[in-house]
């Protein structure tokens, strides 16, 4: 599959600032401590306003760090055969190590230090949608924001 990186690009971009404009946050006080913590709620809007706008199917990522109980969370767009082609951390700059979110090819930074595979697939089939359903809920927000203007 063929996707536009600069409108992948622009999507994801445009899906992080309305979650820092808008009024309602997945839990109280979110905001104030952005990016850190939010990777599932941020990874799972960004999905939501990549495949309403058409630029595909991305996996969600979540992986931990051997011998702890810290995880992250990213997507990826794989190719036919599943090789990751690109990935978007839209909460990487949550680490020190990095600076800002990251949006290009090949798999996300965030893999070196979170090795340990946890779920990888669509993120409506990701066990813990089942027990929270305040992701489904803020990602649908996300996209009405984005859609209030159209």
């Amino acid at each position: 599959m063929s996707v536009d990186l600069e409108r992948v690009r622009a999507a994801a971009h445009d899906a992080r600032e309305a979650m820092l404009e808008m009024e309602v946050e997945p839990w109280q006080n979110a905001k104030s401590i952005f990016p850190a913590v939010w990777c599932e709620h941020a990874s799972i809007a960004v999905a939501e306003v990549l495949a309403r706008r058409g630029l595909g199917s991305w996996n969600f990522v979540t992986a931990g760090k051997p011998d702890s109980p810290s995880g992250h969370a990213w997507l990826e767009l794989g190719d036919e055969k599943g090789v990751c082609q690109l990935s978007i951390d839209i909460t990487l700059h949550q680490f020190s190590e990095w600076q800002a979110p990251f949006i290009g090819n090949g798999t996300s930074p965030a893999r070196e230090q979170f090795t340990v595979p946890r779920y990888s697939g669509p993120w409506r089939a990701w066990p813990e949608i089942a027990r929270n359903e305040t992701y489904a809920a803020y990602a649908e927000r996300v996209v009405a924001f984005l859609d209030r203007d159209s």
